[in-house]
């Protein structure tokens, strides 16, 4: 992949990155390595880690084990405070928080050297290598928005995509980038685009994800393919072993554009009934 060219953004742009990262990052490794000589070849303004990037997968075993949660929140401590060497303006990521009973799930923005604490993941799958809601706590019930360069993002890490009033509800609340972080297998790679694309198109929004690669064995076994989508729903890029990083131009105009079409134009006149209680 061809690096980009190396000109000043202008405000109504941001040449942002996605990323696949392997399981087990460690800072100083030949992956972090890697990683840091992407971003110093391709120079964006931005990027998005995969979610829970360093160390062990936390959530593989069915049983909470407090002692393999200290050491998650360890390496993710000490991943966080390396995050000096990858040379980018903003950088977004989530990281593991120790709590009382488990582990919290916190997607942070790192503006220069200044952290920004905006949202802890609330929707929790439960199932064969992701007994999340076993090992993590919901933590605050809000999501936070930032501005930055001219754009307004906000979380929804990794399954809070999968549910349709995350979305909806952050893009009414301002933001215009999705930032999903994820830690996903191959064989769900469809869903996810499908999903992302249609949360784009009805909401007028870039959707952004990094994912967690390799793993297998005890762990899942993690499909890579970062991608980024525009708020028309046109899938702009996607990684691969060969071009773990990506770099995509978000663009204002694109935003407005995509706004002032169908299905953004609809004026829904609904008195929808409440939900079951479940």
């Amino acid at each position: 992949m061809s690096p980009l060219p190396r000109q000043p953004y202008g405000d109504a742009s941001l040449a942002m990155a996605v990323c696949e990262l392997p399981d087990g990052l460690t800072p100083g490794d030949a992956a972090w390595q890697r990683l840091v000589s992407l971003v110093d070849t391709h120079r964006p303004q931005a990027l998005l880690l995969n979610e829970l990037p360093f160390g062990a997968w936390p959530a593989a075993a069915p049983r909470f084990c407090l002692h393999e949660a200290g050491q998650a929140a360890a390496a993710h401590a000490a991943g966080v405070a390396a995050l000096d060497a990858i040379a980018v303006p903003a950088l977004f990521g989530s990281t593991a928080l120790p709590a009382p009973d488990g582990l919290i799930n916190e997607g942070f923005a790192r503006i220069g050297t200044r952290y920004h604490a905006l949202h802890h993941k609330l929707c929790l799958p439960e199932e064969a290598g992701f007994h999340e809601n076993t090992w993590f706590r919901p933590g605050h019930q809000t999501f936070g928005l930032l501005d930055h360069a001219g754009f307004r993002f906000a979380f929804a890490i990794c399954s809070e995509l999968m549910v349709p009033e995350v979305g909806r509800s952050l893009v009414r609340a301002g933001a215009d980038v999705l930032l999903v972080p994820r830690a996903s297998t191959a064989d769900g790679l469809d869903r996810w685009i499908a999903v992302a694309r249609a949360t784009a198109i009805v909401n007028g929004c870039y959707v952004l994800s990094s994912n967690r690669s390799g793993g297998g064995g005890t762990v899942p076994a993690f499909g890579g393919s970062g991608f980024a989508v525009a708020p028309g729903g046109e899938v702009l890029a996607l990684t691969t072993p060969d071009d773990p990083l990506v770099v995509v131009s978000l663009s204002r105009d694109s935003l407005a554009g995509a706004r002032a079409q169908y299905p953004l134009t609809i004026s829904a006149h609904l008195d929808l009934p409440s939900p079951r209680p479940r």
